[in-house]
């Protein structure tokens, strides 16, 4: 496994901890924990054959840990104060403690699904007023939304949004308050490449109504192959 070696392992993601007025809803077992802790950052490295995650302070102290198979490919998402490491090659995605980078004991969610053979290629999570959880997959043209509880609750259908059937999402994040009355939106980004993989149209953000789970605009973005 590739320990803090930055020389041979590379460094895929980092995110600094904190809390605040979008700290994790009751209940949901990432927000049980607080934020307060001994490290300043978490971290996601990999060789591309195995991966650990871990955490590191400012004064240079690190502890990582490797006791669950987080795969060969992992991102790192923040939301609400709950941290998740996705294993995007195996189309699994894990709750970690935020102060520390431990996964916690039950919080192993699947983002595929049962009629799709491999992996739905998981990029990103978003955590819901409620306490659900919104996952943007790659390879699979709709959006995931899991209950609190991890079971499945809905999909949104992206295909339409893409040349080929399949946008690319790559990116979101939930934001609270917005417009009269205020709701909650999910924005996502959408990379919308051909089937090589290659840009081929302008990239889009599509902005969701999270409460109907609607998608009510799409935004033309200047860059292509957004994050």
């Amino acid at each position: 496994m590739c320990r803090i070696f930055f020389g041979l392992a590379t460094m895929l993601a980092i995110s600094a901890i904190g809390c605040g007025e979008n700290a994790a809803p009751v209940g949901q077992s990432c927000g049980k924990t607080g934020c307060a802790g001994p490290f300043d950052a978490l971290v996601v490295v990999s060789d591309y054959m195995s991966s650990e995650v871990g955490a590191i302070a400012l004064d240079g102290g690190t502890a990582f840990w490797t006791s669950v198979d987080l795969g060969a490919d992992p991102a790192l998402s923040v939301s609400r104060g709950c941290a998740f490491l996705l294993a995007r090659d195996i189309g699994t995605f894990f709750d970690l403690d935020p102060r520390t980078g431990t996964p916690l004991p039950g919080g192993k969610y699947n983002a595929n699904d049962p009629d799709q053979p491999g992996t739905s290629d998981p990029y990103d999570v978003a955590v819901a007023p409620d306490g659900s959880l919104w996952i943007v997959r790659y390879d699979t043209p709709t959006l995931l939304i899991l209950a609190a509880d991890g079971s499945r609750k809905a999909t949104i259908d992206l295909s339409s949004y893409g040349s080929d059937g399949n946008p690319q999402a790559s990116a979101i994040r939930i934001v609270d308050g917005i417009g009269d009355p205020p709701r909650s939106k999910a924005f996502v980004a959408l990379q919308r490449l051909d089937p090589m993989l290659e840009p081929d149209e302008a990239s889009m953000m599509l902005r969701i109504d999270v409460a109907t789970e609607t998608v009510e605009a799409r935004i033309p973005l200047a860059g292509w192959n957004a994050f």
